[in-house]
């Protein structure tokens, strides 16, 4: 992913991978045999790295020169932090309202992110 976000720009592989993501998580709720979460899991954890990697290569590239450690540390805690609710909110809220809507809930988190990456993350025209 990193040299295709070399290529391409990371703005396009956030784009990309979140929509994946959605393509990936929606059908998680219609599922009835088992044997197809597998494939499902792995693209949506194929997108997850994409969208992690992105977000750290252009998060690196707009850091103010010599604060890199101090945004990379703050990117860390941040996921560090979703990686502990995350799973939480979702096992509650499949708890409430059944096994099948947090997978919809997490698609439809993931296709606004794409929304608002297209809209409002910068095109850099020499970023990574």
């Amino acid at each position: 992913m990193g040299r295709l976000g070399d290529r391409i720009g990371c703005r396009s592989i956030l784009v990309v991978c979140a929509f994946l993501s959605v393509t990936c998580y929606a059908p998680q709720a219609l599922v009835h045999d088992p044997r197809w979460l597998l494939p499902l899991q792995a693209g949506t954890g194929l997108a997850m790295g994409g969208i992690l990697a992105s977000l750290s290569a252009s998060l690196a590239h707009l850091a103010p020169e010599g604060r890199e450690g101090i945004v990379y540390g703050l990117d860390a805690t941040v996921v560090s932090i979703a990686n502990a609710i995350g799973p939480m909110t979702g096992s509650a809220l499949a708890a409430w309202i059944g096994l099948r809507p947090p997978f919809l809930v997490a698609a439809a988190i993931f296709g606004g992110a794409g929304l608002v990456a297209m809209r409002l993350f910068p095109r850099m025209s020499n970023a990574p």
